[in-house]
């Protein structure tokens, strides 16, 4: 992904030793001219993006923002979400006790890791995001609201 615009990007399988694309695709991306040493050319930039990458995944408050903004745009994206959503609003509980997707279980780790602890063996439910700032809500909010809803349908109202 471009870090200025994350809606430009290039999707590759990629390995420790090297990325698997043809040499066009990725000049183009990375915008290289075509020249006579093209092939040293990619072979040290796929070097100098496997020396980028980290060996293990670091934790959430270890993640830049940037690099934040970029997973949470390709998980969003991945759950055919809309990538500016990224405000918590509330949680739901799954139509037909469906489960929740794997994205949206790693967008919330990595945007309310305390409230994704609390509610992680919860399955059946979802984390709801807003791209309006203003309809966020607290991690005591959405789980007080949660709860009540819960009493609710199981008839326990007062």
């Amino acid at each position: 992904m471009k870090s200025d615009d994350l809606g430009h990007e290039l999707q590759v399988e990629a390995s420790s030793q090297r990325l698997f694309v043809d040499a066009k695709n990725l000049r183009e991306f990375f915008g290289i001219e075509y020249a006579s040493n093209l092939g040293s050319m990619l072979h040290q930039l796929t070097e100098q993006i496997g020396r980028s990458v980290p060996p293990v995944v670091p934790a959430p408050n270890d993640i830049s923002t940037i690099e934040k903004n970029a997973m949470v745009h390709s998980l969003s994206r991945s759950d055919a979400e809309d990538p500016n959503k990224v405000y918590c609003t509330h949680v739901r509980r799954n139509p037909n006790n469906g489960e929740r997707s794997i994205f949206n279980s790693n967008k919330t780790k990595l945007l309310r890791p305390l409230l994704y602890d609390k509610l992680q063996n919860e399955r059946h439910i979802s984390f709801c995001y807003s791209f309006d700032k203003d309809k966020e809500r607290t991690d005591s909010d959405i789980l007080k609201h949660f709860a009540e809803d819960e009493q609710y349908f199981k008839g326990e109202t007062s």
